[in-house]
């Protein structure tokens, strides 16, 4: 696997189950400040999240996801609305780009509190990072460095390593583990309110799970 394809893998693997939870349960980590340009910035919507994701699939599936070729001849944005033109019913625009940003840098602190109450990610040249003492200077790192861009609303390589976490809650029953249900989880802006899905399978006597993605 090449090199870059494994670092966007191992980061996905990293931050699913934690901000799965967090948009579940409606919370959201207050720890940093967002940067000046986004003051005021609404979070994107569900809505919206899934459709950045598609087109992420889009990219992906053409072979440029992450790739820095995207950054060259304004190629991120023109595959963004070719995207766009075979798919006329998406509502996102390039002019929800700072919403986007807000959202996956929220997406980074939700995922880093996480890893700092016990889960873990696996950085390039750190290795595996858990607990109150990890290193966090190579997760998700691109986000900064596009924040630090001279246009960080360029739809470039750095954006596009980033998809909102999917997932699906399944309820096993607790006495032959078999699935009983099995839902698509909703996604949820951060601070709206707690997602249903786990109290309406609880209900069913089975325990909520959420698989990778």
């Amino acid at each position: 696997m090449p090199l870059r394809q494994e670092a966007i893998l191992n980061m996905e693997n990293s931050i699913q189950n934690a901000a799965t939870k967090k948009m579940m349960n409606g919370e959201s980590s207050n720890k940093e400040k967002d940067p000046k340009s986004l003051e005021g910035v609404s979070y994107l919507s569900p809505e919206k999240m899934e459709e950045w994701n598609q087109f992420v699939d889009y990219v992906e599936k053409k072979g440029f996801r992450g790739d820095a070729s995207l950054d060259k001849e304004d190629k991120g944005n023109l595959l963004f609305e070719e995207w766009r033109k075979l798919n006329p019913k998406v509502t996102i625009t390039k002019a929800d780009m700072p919403s986007v940003r807000k959202s996956m840098l929220r997406l980074r602190e939700d995922a880093m509190e996480d890893i700092k109450k016990g889960g873990e990610y696996t950085g390039p040249t750190l290795g595996k990072q858990t607990g109150p003492n990890a290193n966090f200077g190579e997760f998700m790192r691109h986000l900064l460095l596009n924040e630090q861009s001279n246009d960080p609303n360029y739809i470039g390589h750095r954006l596009t390593m980033t998809r909102f976490p999917r997932g699906k809650a399944q309820v096993k029953s607790k006495e032959t583990g078999q699935v009983l249900e099995e839902k698509q989880l909703e996604l949820r802006k951060p601070g709206e309110g707690t997602i249903k899905v786990k109290e309406a399978l609880e209900k069913m006597g089975g325990t909520p799970n959420r698989p990778p993605m």
